[in-house]
């Protein structure tokens, strides 16, 4: 399985300090767009995930957030791999399970919960390659947006492998 780590700096992190969460390229079921999160009140574009429940398998939990973030379900297609993320801002390891994935159902309600909802979270449905410029040309002010965008950049470039080899066309439109 590949592994990525994206570091601050080239001081320590506590390991003990760790938090797991998923994140995913998520196409629709004809695979021809992408779904995307975009923060509002931060303008900022992120890929659906989150962190896992305690006793929660990272699958489970991306279907989860999936589901909570989108009003969709979801086939996990492909298994990335892992990024770790060594923030000493706040003295974590962040450690995402990625995924391909692809959408399976009709939308149904989104399920944000109250911060999600104060940041103004939207889903936006894009074409794949609008998709991948907005994650790519976005400006980040935070050092959290810094360690959001590197994870997505990853994910973006593993899950266009996926579609490559899938055959599909990555077309500007």
């Amino acid at each position: 399985m590949k592994k990525w780590i994206i570091r601050d700096a080239e001081l320590l992190v506590n390991p003990d300090n760790k938090r797991e969460a998923v994140r995913g390229l998520l196409l629709t079921e004809d695979r021809s767009q992408m779904l995307l999160l975009y923060y509002r009140k931060h303008h900022f574009y992120t890929l659906p995930g989150g962190g896992l429940e305690p006793d929660e398998d990272a699958v489970t939990a991306f279907w989860r957030e999936v589901k909570e973030e989108t009003g969709f379900d979801c086939d996990c297609l492909q298994e990335l791999g892992i990024v770790e993320e060594h923030r000493t801002f706040v003295s974590t390891v962040q450690v995402n399970y990625i995924y391909f994935a692809q959408v399976s159902s009709k939308q149904s309600a989104k399920q944000l919960d109250e911060k999600e909802n104060l940041d103004g979270l939207e889903l936006e449905i894009l074409p794949i390659f609008e998709a991948y410029q907005k994650v790519f040309e976005q400006a980040t002010s935070t050092e959290q947006q810094r360690f959001l965008s590197q994870r997505d950049k990853i994910v973006l470039q593993e899950g266009l492998k996926m579609i490559g080899q899938s055959g599909l066309l990555l077309e500007e439109r």
